[in-house]
């Protein structure tokens, strides 16, 4: 079997797709500092009873496999996985694990594969989380996390982002506005059906990675695409990325109700494996 005729999206054993039926899909981009996918991190090794549920293909995405979270766990991860809470803490969530970059070379053929496959399974609503370069936030913003404004892109906003600020052009700098701009308004395949009057204008996004073509992506299917989507977006700087993951999770729990910042809740817990982001890997330290 060739890895084009390979289903986009294998379950594990005893995993039914129709669980996705009405159910929100949280999606991290790859973007700077990797904050999203720290976040993704946090929300699995934070919330009780996640359990990985499958794996989507991951023939246009940069190779990548890794050892278990936990060397008792058995098994390797891969770099495209979703995971969900099961039993009494099933709150219908999904997280989608990017552990790789998407091949510039390959992003519409894994656009055209994905957002379609966000429609066959019926999510009802989906979360996208990227991170911004901060060196390009505007002089005197004291804002770090905002949504993104999406009426031109979806038919169905996501309803739970009310309390943060509205990004748009004057939340970057005019130095990062001038270039992003053009280069957010300009077609390519992925929205090659929608005209050049009705194609969304995206503000500035510097440091987003795939977001602009993913937004685009979904644009072209604004009458069919019935899935309520917002993005979360969250200024950085590059470098121990770990608090700026844990305030971007405090933004997610807040707009999915996860329950992880209330009191005796326990708060964050960090996968062990970010113990290599701050003191290297075991033969690293003793070498």
């Amino acid at each position: 079997m060739t890895a084009s005729s390979l289903p986009f999206f294998t379950p594990v054993d005893g995993f039914d797709t129709s669980a996705f039926t009405d159910g929100t899909l949280v999606l991290p981009c790859v973007s700077v500092g990797n904050v999203p996918q720290l976040t993704v991190d946090l929300l699995i090794a934070t919330l009780p009873n996640i359990k990985r549920v499958g794996f989507l293909s991951t023939e246009d995405l940069v190779p990548f496999v890794g050892g278990p979270e936990k060397p008792g766990d058995g098994g390797i991860v891969t770099a495209l996985e979703v995971y969900a809470q099961s039993g009494d803490e099933d709150r219908g969530v999904y997280y989608l694990q990017q552990r790789s970059p998407v091949l510039k070379s390959r992003k519409e053929h894994y656009l055209s594969q994905f957002v379609p496959w966000v429609e066959q399974m019926k999510f009802k609503k989906m979360l996208i989380l990227a991170s911004l370069d901060g060196s390009n936030r505007a002089s005197g913003s004291s804002d770090k996390h905002y949504q993104l404004p999406m009426p031109s892109v979806v038919s169905i906003p996501f309803p739970d982002l009310s309390g943060l600020p509205a990004y748009s052009h004057e939340s970057a700098s005019s130095a990062s506005s001038s270039g992003l701009e053009e280069i957010s308004s300009t077609p390519s395949a992925a929205s090659q059906t929608v005209t050049t009057s009705t194609q969304p204008i995206l503000p500035p996004l510097p440091g987003s990675g795939l977001l602009s073509s993913l937004l685009l992506r979904i644009s072209a299917d604004r009458e069919s695409f019935q899935v309520a989507t917002g993005v979360i977006l969250s200024f950085v700087i590059e470098g121990d990325n770990r608090e700026d993951a844990k305030q971007m999770g405090n933004v997610v729990d807040m707009a999915l109700d996860l329950g992880i910042g209330r009191a005796g809740s326990g708060g964050w817990r960090e996968p062990e494996s970010w113990e290599a982001l701050v003191r290297g890997s075991e033969r690293d330290r003793f070498e």
